[in-house]
């Protein structure tokens, strides 16, 4: 899997500035501005034409990328990567599909004065059962549900099922996904009494418009698309300038040692605590520390972990006054990787003591709470027991968060791994997992 990458232009000094699709921080090299990028809704991006000198038509395509769950009957925790691009658009193209395009050739940012932009018509459902249609891959299946506003929620209900009258799919769960429209160029050539199409890319003939068709199509142009925000990367508190990772959603400021998160365009304040250990060349992972509690469950301490869960202990007076917390990776990974990995540190419920200090060893936070939220009910569908009295109650759980917490916890490097710094746990996460999850 490849990352794509973005051509833009620095809005203080107007060099040229690289950027991939995941990026949140633009560094400037020629001004060394470092602006941290708010895109307002979802990206739009488009695929530049060659030099031309006809009217050019911005045809819309859907991209999907992200980490997949779909819990379904018989018990089953379905995981797997997601990375599609579909039409937007009831239009005639011989393609439904971008295919390698994005990864070829650099995008650019999506501006209106650049031709007609027509706005996105078809919902995921309706994109996406074309491509089914024309597949012989057994990899989506559409729901029956009825279209929300929420796209997010649209995607869920058609990703991950399978083609069997067997199988009931309980929970869709979407993680770390990217979104954004993609608009493929296409040259407008009049000829007679039709509009002659080509690939704005290739100059290849795609198709043609009888001008009553190409004046339906006119009518759906777009006069304004999502525009970028951007935020000095200073230090709310102190005016200090922060240094970060290119892709970090949190922020800290080495001076005040405060974290910084983004909410609603602007920096808010972050609770962070990172695990005090003894060793040397100690790397830190993020995790978020959730606290949640559900009407239908009872998972309130630890002593309600091992019943829920049915843990081979005896619950001791101890485990009763223990607080019960999940623990959700705050970065990438491969999805199977990202649950075993939640799965294990809830379960066994990690206890240091800790201090509020950034490191300068520790992996940039990728994944916000909002991420972490999404996966609560996998984590608990994944440690319940048993899972086929469980799952078919997935759909009445809604947990209510209480507490939400960034925790850096320590690892050391043996070999091609990275393990948990406790005797108690045994949690080993390959090193090239890290590198790999970057490009989802």
């Amino acid at each position: 899997m490849q990352t794509w990458h973005i051509q833009t232009r620095c809005p203080q000094c107007g060099a040229p500035v690289s950027l991939t699709e995941t990026q949140r921080v633009l560094h400037c090299e020629y001004c060394k501005t470092r602006l941290y990028l708010l895109p307002k809704g979802f990206q739009c991006y488009l695929l530049p034409p060659k030099k031309h000198k006809d009217e050019i038509l911005f045809i819309p395509f859907w991209r999907i990328k992200g980490m997949s769950f779909v819990c379904k009957m018989p018990s089953k925790i379905e995981a797997k990567v997601i990375d599609k691009t579909t039409i937007a658009l009831d239009f005639p193209l011989g393609f439904t599909s971008l295919g390698i395009r994005p990864q070829a050739i650099n995008l650019e940012f999506a501006d209106v004065k650049r031709g007609i932009f027509l706005s996105p018509q078809l919902s995921f459902k309706e994109a996406l059962q074309k491509i089914k249609t024309r597949s012989k891959s057994n990899a989506f299946r559409l729901s029956h549900s009825k279209m929300s506003c929420n796209y997010k929620q649209n995607i869920l209900a058609i990703l991950g099922n399978e083609e069997h009258p067997s199988v009931t799919v309980i929970f869709h769960s979407f993680i770390g996904e990217v979104w954004s429209l993609i608009y493929f160029p296409i040259f407008i050539e009049e000829s007679r009494q039709k509009i002659i199409l080509k690939d704005g890319l290739s100059r290849q003939n795609i198709g043609d418009l009888t001008l009553k068709e190409w004046e339906q199509f006119k009518k759906k142009k777009v006069s304004r698309l999502p525009a970028w925000q951007f935020l000095p990367l200073i230090c709310p508190h102190c005016g200090w300038d922060i240094p970060c990772d290119k892709e970090a959603w949190a922020v800290f400021c080495p001076n005040c040692n405060r974290g910084w998160g983004v909410l609603k365009n602007k920096f808010v304040p972050l609770h962070y605590k990172v695990a005090k250990t003894e060793g040397k060349d100690i790397f830190y992972l993020p995790f978020w520390q959730i606290r949640a509690t559900a009407s239908a469950l009872s998972l309130h301490t630890y002593a309600d972990l091992i019943r829920f869960a049915n843990l081979s202990k005896v619950i001791k007076s101890k485990h009763r006054k223990i607080p019960f917390y999940f623990y959700i990776p705050a970065f990438k990974l491969n999805p199977h990787q990202f649950l075993n990995i939640a799965k294990t540190l809830t379960l066994n419920q990690p206890d240091y003591v800790y201090f509020s200090q950034p490191v300068p060893n520790a992996h940039p936070v990728i994944l916000p709470p909002t991420e972490a939220l999404e996966a609560i009910k996998l984590v608990m569908a994944d440690i319940a027991v048993p899972k086929r009295y469980f799952f078919p109650r997935l759909k009445e759980i809604e947990p209510k968060v209480t507490q939400i917490i960034l925790l850096f916890l320590p690892f050391v490097k043996k070999g091609i791994e990275l393990i948990l710094a406790n005797k108690d746990i045994n949690l080993a996460i390959p090193v090239n997992a890290l590198k790999w999850g970057s490009f989802l």
